[in-house]
């Protein structure tokens, strides 16, 4: 009987919003349903700001699952903890024709902490509900309350949230009572919002309707770059009792520092430890160098979401006792130390993650950063430490926060700063090749590789794994068939730009083919070009290339005795505003030299383009497939 009320509580509440006939499949338009995976029916959000300490956000929301691909939308996960109490959660699912299949409530979501791994613990908790169905197309409805004791961040409105989804309607209300302020910035989306005032509030509406889906695209921008979002973030506010301010990141940063005050004490046992590691002769970067290992052999990162709503870090102190922290920890404890040898380094907030959307210079908002690392403007150069890995190159940040804004939190508030960028000219490869063909067609060859840059942090992983996990890799990753792994090795060279070292000594069966009395042998052996990108009609988004490197081979072939060269190919020169492509082969009395030189460029392309970038990989792969043809004498 309660179970029943329930339903029928709910169903009542979803047929005031949504007739039957509103949610059936067939009353989509069929311009929506091209390239769609799911079609947000009805999104309506509305945050409301009571004054600078509380807020309410209301979400309603129906959503057609059109295929299995969509079921990922399906998945309510709602994020709380102790400043953002859920009031209400009720859901429904409909069949394809409207008619209610399934409803659901709070106790049937599943209540976990944010992180599931042992090694962290954290305030912050996630209710989990999976409303995939087996048959298809099905709509999901649901609504919820989220009180908020105090707030720092205002949800965004994204109507767009991943490829393959359409937009029937949506919309999205910012409620605000009088004396409270606001800023916002709208990217792709035009139209100023409506704006009305009712006795004390004033309300700001944006909405969307007719979308059609996304289809993903190769080397295309962060979607958010070409679809409407609206970015929101308060002015003033008072959270955990701390008052402040983020109109400006200037302002952001004060109150960022604030949180820091006083939480750089160290106990005297480690104090004595540093004035034996470091030497009144050492330079500044010599100390800081000392500082930065001694703090990654000490301590080991976990992920930790405690007090001010997770941004305020552990104390050092505590850090110093426990041998651990987070990312805003461990950078705390890193400027900490460096304050006892009268080094300045300064505590940073970013966003990270190689495909973490860069932050914008002309809007603060604390929810654009998920990650604290540490800067230090020494005289000769400015440094970046990465404080959460005790394994990372001194100075070296690598993809996760390379070449992106950073925010300095100092006494004098929040300075806006771009990390190191690393270009074609410092990730590169370096590779030669020594090898002998035999009449078999078999080839020993031995290679020397280094890494360099961004493209150290694809063989980094290879460092520190044991012999036996080291081949299992190489065979998972060479591109080659019916190959032996006789030996290897690897080293590497720690420094800002650092590198890595990989000895290979392999034996390759059946690695040349055999006609006849020839022989074909391939001359590209370790890099040769796979990937082309897919033709897209009508693409929609420009040319995005992130990662510029340079790659250097050279591969030195002893012939067989018994065989000299009948056909050499040509020299291959590809230039293209996409990079520079040279292969060529200079022969010798019984042995063959193949040069390779492939350098890639970054930037923004427009999509017209983008059939040239086709063209680029195409001639690349072809030019690597070529083969020299050997003649018996």
């Amino acid at each position: 009987m309660k179970r029943f009320l329930v339903l029928f509580a709910i169903l009542y509440c979803q047929l005031y919003i949504l007739k039957a006939d509103d949610i059936k499949y067939d009353s989509i338009p069929e311009n929506l349903k091209k390239d769609a995976d799911a079609i947000i029916r009805y999104d309506n959000s509305v945050f409301t700001i009571e004054s600078i300490t509380k807020a309410e956000y209301k979400v309603k929301k129906a959503i057609t699952v059109i295929n299995k691909r969509g079921d990922k939308f399906a998945d309510l996960a709602i994020f709380h903890d102790k400043f953002h109490t859920i009031k209400r959660i009720n859901g429904s699912v409909f069949d394809s024709n409207g008619e209610l299949t399934e409803s659901f409530s709070d106790e049937d979501f599943y209540d976990r902490s944010i992180s599931s791994s042992s090694g962290s613990y954290d305030d912050n908790r996630i209710k989990i509900y999976d409303a995939a169905q087996t048959e298809y197309p099905y709509t999901v409805f649901y609504e919820y309350t989220m009180i908020l004791d105090g707030f720092v961040s205002i949800p965004r409105w994204n109507p767009v949230s991943s490829f393959n989804i359409a937009i029937e309607k949506s919309s999205y209300k910012l409620v605000i009572k009088d004396g409270s302020d606001f800023h916002y910035k709208s990217i792709n989306f035009d139209k100023s919002p409506e704006i009305t005032n009712k006795e004390n509030y004033i309300s700001y509406k944006w909405k969307i309707d007719s979308l059609k889906a996304f289809k993903p695209e190769p080397y295309s921008p962060y979607l958010s770059e070409f679809t409407p979002v609206v970015y929101l973030a308060p002015n003033d506010f008072y959270y955990d009792g701390y008052d402040g301010n983020q109109s400006t990141w200037n302002e952001l940063g004060w109150w960022a520092y604030q949180l820091l005050f006083d939480r750089d004490q160290i106990s005297p046992e480690t104090v004595g430890d540093l004035m034996k590691i470091v030497s009144v002769d050492d330079s500044d970067l010599e100390k800081t160098k000392k500082l930065y290992e001694y703090m990654q052999s000490k301590t080991r990162y976990i992920s930790i979401q405690l007090g001010i709503g997770g941004f305020q870090p552990f104390s050092a102190l505590e850090v110093d006792q426990l041998g651990y922290g987070d990312c805003k920890a461990l950078s705390n404890y890193m400027v900490a130390l460096l304050k006892i040898v009268d080094i300045t380094a300064h505590y940073a907030i970013i966003g990270a993650g190689k495909d973490h959307i860069d932050l914008f210079e002309d809007f603060a908002s604390i929810n654009q950063m998920n990650h604290a690392i540490v800067c230090v403007p020494l005289e000769s150069d400015t440094i970046w430490l990465e404080c959460t890995s005790q394994k990372n190159p001194f100075g070296y940040l690598g993809s996760f926060t390379d070449d992106r804004y950073a925010i300095l939190i100092t006494p004098e508030g929040g300075k806006l700063t771009r990390t190191k960028k690393y270009d074609k000219n410092v990730n590169f490869q370096f590779r030669t090749i020594n090898a002998i063909l035999n009449e078999d067609c078999s080839l020993n060859a031995k290679s020397n590789t280094t890494y360099s840059g961004l493209q150290y942090d694809f063989i980094k992983n290879q460092l520190y794994e044991g012999e036996k996990e080291q081949r299992k890799n190489l065979l998972d990753d060479l591109d080659l068939s019916n190959f032996e792994i006789n030996n290897i090795k690897y080293s590497q060279k720690k420094d800002f730009i650092p590198t890595a070292y990989e000895y290979l000594d392999l034996k390759l069966n059946n690695y040349a083919s055999k006609s006849g009395k020839r022989i074909f042998l391939p001359l590209n052996l370790l890099n040769k070009q796979s990937y082309i990108p897919k033709k897209v009609k009508d693409r929609k988004s420009d040319v995005d290339l992130t990662f510029a490197f340079s790659d250097y081979d050279t591969v030195r072939y002893e012939l067989p005795e018994k065989y000299t060269v009948e056909y050499l190919p040509d020299t291959n020169h590809i230039v293209s505003p996409f990079g520079e492509y040279l292969s060529f082969v200079i022969q010798n009395e019984n042995t063959l030299e193949y040069i390779r030189i492939n350098k890639r460029n970054e930037g923004r392309f427009p999509k017209e383009k983008y059939p040239e970038l086709i063209k680029f990989y195409k001639d690349i792969r072809k030019a690597d497939r070529q083969k020299v043809i050997l003649i018996e004498k």
